[in-house]
């Protein structure tokens, strides 16, 4: 695992087509280290699909968009 990610952040599903219907799909993390089909991983909550579990190989963070407040 290359990336590291946190609860709370923002992440996007790879392509990837062992999980076609979740490709591109942005998602918030919920929980992390989930027992999942493919070893561990974290459960994401999105707005489009709800709750879902992947890991996290399917996962990249969302570039944080830094600007002027």
């Amino acid at each position: 695992m290359n990336a590291v990610f946190r609860v709370g952040q923002l992440v996007v599903v790879k392509e990837d087509p062992d999980v076609f219907p979740f490709c591109g799909e942005i998602a918030r993390v919920s929980v992390l280290d989930v027992p999942c089909m493919d070893g561990l991983g974290m459960e994401v909550v999105s707005d489009h699909l709800g709750r879902f579990k992947g890991t996290y190989e399917q996962f990249e963070p969302v570039p944080e968009i830094k600007g002027r407040h």
